[in-house]
């Protein structure tokens, strides 16, 4: 288990760019973004989320594996889909599958992952257009 403050500490992306510049890192791989979320559903706080989410967004038959972050809107997943497959139309509709063959249409692309409860085991995205 990591701990924040021991193992690792978060900074604003104008301080990561200073100490880059400042000190030049060999590798751009350690850079690792995150989001800031809002959690809770009566009383909400904002935290930052750590692990994000590792789900298979699929279109006909192709699956590719992305890690989001429980702050990403139905919008934002969307246009990664069509990016992904290199889908031209705008009739685009995303579905969540959840367990077996129960699919949810998304419609609000305004909600979040986290307010529509998504977590990585229990997802699959599938694109279909109208």
């Amino acid at each position: 288990e990591i701990i924040e403050n021991i193992d690792f500490v978060f900074v604003p992306k104008e301080c990561w760019n200073y100490l880059v510049d400042k000190y030049k890192t060999v590798d751009s791989s350690t850079e690792i973004e995150r989001k800031v979320i809002e959690v809770g559903e009566f009383s909400t706080q904002l935290k930052i989320d750590l692990s994000g989410l590792k789900l298979d967004l699929i279109h006909n038959d192709v699956t590719v594996k992305k890690i989001l972050s429980k702050g990403d809107t139905v919008e934002y997943v969307t246009s990664l889909m069509k990016k992904e497959f290199n889908v031209q139309d705008d009739e685009c509709r995303v579905w969540v599958k959840k367990m077996s063959n129960n699919y949810s249409l998304l419609k609000n692309e305004s909600d979040t992952l986290s307010k529509l409860n998504i977590t990585d085991s229990n997802v699959r995205f599938v694109r279909i257009s109208s």
